[in-house]
């Protein structure tokens, strides 16, 4: 996996933010960095790839949440937030905020592998648990047979940060084989 060193925009922040960039185009708007990868490390220093994707619609509240991918565009355009249990999809990076709204036709990440916080379902309760997103509340879940695997939980679901876990994201955006 290749990826870029330098963050085309800071964490926590989208492709607009800071700036007068009037989003009316969704050809156009961040054309370079759509779908690539880029390297940093999250905020315990660890290693962290982030995929910048293009928000087809309007995003609201979207830390620890998962999203989906439009139809021909996994990896690049987003429709909605996660829309269908076991799809293929990511999770939001952990550096926005818990009110973060993306605008139609904005540039932000998700995760593509590394460790982050992300809401979960309550049968995300011990380490080394594979999940998957999970649409009824744009989370994750335990993994079923035959859906993407989004990762493996770190831990159970926390005390401290109520009802989000750590997950280790593994990437790779693909319909997984059947879990066993």
């Amino acid at each position: 996996m290749y990826a870029d060193a330098t963050l085309p925009f800071p964490r926590g922040t989208t492709y607009k933010d800071g700036g007068q960039l009037v989003l009316a185009d969704n050809t156009t708007c961040g054309a370079g960095i759509v779908g690539r990868l880029f390297e940093t490390t999250d905020s315990s220093g660890r290693p962290l790839v982030l995929r910048a994707v293009r928000a087809d619609a309007a995003l609201t509240d979207i830390r620890g949440k998962t999203v989906s991918y439009t139809a021909g565009k996994i990896g690049e355009n987003a429709d909605a937030l996660c829309n269908a249990d076991g799809e293929v999809c990511s999770i939001f990076d952990d550096a926005y905020s818990a009110t973060q709204d993306i605008a139609q036709y904005d540039v932000f990440y998700v995760v593509e592998s590394g460790h982050v916080l992300t809401k979960a379902e309550s049968g995300v309760n011990a380490a080394g648990i594979l999940v998957m997103g999970y649409a009824s509340n744009d989370n994750v879940t335990v993994l079923t047979a035959g859906s993407y695997c989004i990762g493996i939980a770190d831990e159970a679901l926390s005390t401290t940060v109520s009802g989000y876990a750590s997950v280790n994201v593994t990437g790779g955006l693909k319909s997984s084989d059947p879990a066993s």
